[in-house]
């Protein structure tokens, strides 16, 4: 048998009776699911960062042991990507950026590695259904983060990892900020100080867009797919995740929240269902009353009004990021750099703007064409679950402008397998 096969899945009982699924398989498994539902230790830890680059060596060696191996279509992009990622670091010279660009290379080699898993070990034997509630999970956690801001929103100390690193690499900023325990960014820009939620993510960015990323699989585990009982418990939380959703005053996740909600509503009318349709008015109607009646909706308010200087400094940083791609369009520059000390970073705005100064052209354009490729063959698919990764998959793709994406990147990856899943289970169905 050949050891990869191209564009559709193994037979699941073949795959079975292979010995490695009896002794591997279950542990890779269990860390997937520990990943989720044990988030806060690691985070406390300050090895939470780094444990999204583990997918690359915890499933990777399990691929190459347990061939044959799916390669479902677009993966070539991934591996060009790779390939021109890999190439760009050659121009790093000092010990902490490379120490980061390697950071940076597992994560997207974890992506690969996670989206080839996903489709290559079928839904018998894990099933899509258990990995979104791990993702639910998640996101449950991330919401509790958010509370956890507003009341810590002061304290930061180093974590037990970050206090054992060397000091060459301790002494990289944007390491240190991967490896704080810090639960909120406390900032002042309208005038009095507002504890963005942050943990377990190194900044705010991070932690709306993996919230964006997630309330799909919320939404599919606690209001979909579910019991009454649970249905009800998931409104709540919905409900309660809007103060620490406000108060992020993260735009790219309200506008990822937006996207959700407007796959959920044009799926259901193309279904005809109007239950599903007038309970998503009635939770959007519900969000809107407590976002009017409550000091939330002045916090939006003042979000727009004083987003000038926000909007300035972003498009700074996005004109020198297409600067440097026209510098160097074929392997861009390594890694971000500092244009002017009252900026951020060039290259940390947004994944677009990342892949542009860090990688160049090239590898922009493959990583958007992936991910469009994704989200077209998804498009169709009318199971629940799948519906839930497309969604998931869309929401990334509407991130890239705005958000780095970069620790997220496996979250994508399991996002995308599930569609493909779904995409071969319907059509298999329909035969």
């Amino acid at each position: 048998m050949s050891s990869f096969v191209v564009g559709r899945s193994p037979s699941p009982t073949a795959l079975r009776a292979r010995p490695g699924w009896t002794t591997g398989f279950p542990a890779r498994s269990t860390a997937m699911a520990a990943l989720c539902t044990l988030l806060p230790i690691w985070y406390l830890l300050g090895v939470l960062a780094m444990l999204w680059c583990l997918p690359v060596l915890v499933l990777g060696s399990w691929l190459l042991a347990n061939r044959p191996v799916v390669l479902p279509r677009g993966i070539g992009l991934l591996v060009a990507l790779l390939a021109l990622v890999a190439v760009s670091g050659l121009q790093l010279r000092s010990i902490g950026s490379l120490a980061l660009f390697g950071y940076r290379l597992a994560l997207f080699a974890s992506l690969a590695t996670v989206y080839v898993w996903m489709v290559t070990v079928p839904d018998t034997v894990l099933p899509s259904r258990r990995i979104a509630g791990w993702w639910a999970t998640a996101w449950v956690w991330l919401v509790a983060f958010g509370y956890g801001a507003l009341v810590f929103q002061g304290a930061s100390t180093p974590s037990p990892f970050q206090l054992v690193l060397p000091n060459a690499l301790a002494a990289e900023e944007y390491l240190r900020d991967l490896t704080v325990v810090r639960l909120a960014e406390v900032q002042s820009w309208l005038g009095f100080p507002l504890p963005r939620p942050a943990a377990p993510f190194a900044y705010a960015n991070g932690w709306g867009s993996a919230l964006g990323l997630l309330t799909p699989w919320f939404v599919h585990c606690w209001i979909v797919d579910a019991t009454r009982q649970r249905r009800r418990l998931g409104v709540a939380l919905a409900l309660a995740a809007l103060v620490p959703i406000v108060v992020s005053m993260n735009r790219g996740l309200w506008l990822s929240l937006g996207v959700v909600a407007v796959v959920y509503a044009v799926r259901s009318a193309l279904d005809g269902d109007r239950r599903a349709l007038a309970g998503i008015g009635l939770l959007a109607a519900a969000v809107g009353v407590v976002v009017v009646a409550t000091p939330l909706g002045s916090l939006i308010t003042a979000k727009f009004d004083n987003a000038a200087d926000s909007n300035a400094a972003r498009t700074s940083v996005y004109q020198s990021a297409l600067g440097s791609a026209l510098d160097s369009p074929l392997v861009g520059f390594g890694s971000p750099r500092r244009a002017s000390e009252d900026l951020p970073l060039v290259g940390t705005q947004g994944m677009l703007w990342y892949l542009l100064q860090s990688h160049g052209v090239v590898a922009a354009g493959l990583f958007v064409g992936w991910l469009v490729g994704v989200v077209r063959r998804a498009a169709r698919l009318a199971t629940p679950i799948g519906v839930a990764a497309f969604a998931s998959v869309l929401v990334a793709l509407v991130q890239v402008p705005f958000y780095g994406l970069l620790p997220q990147l496996p979250v994508v990856g399991v996002a995308a397998g599930i569609c493909w899943r779904e995409r071969l289970r319907t059509a298999g169905a329909g035969r």
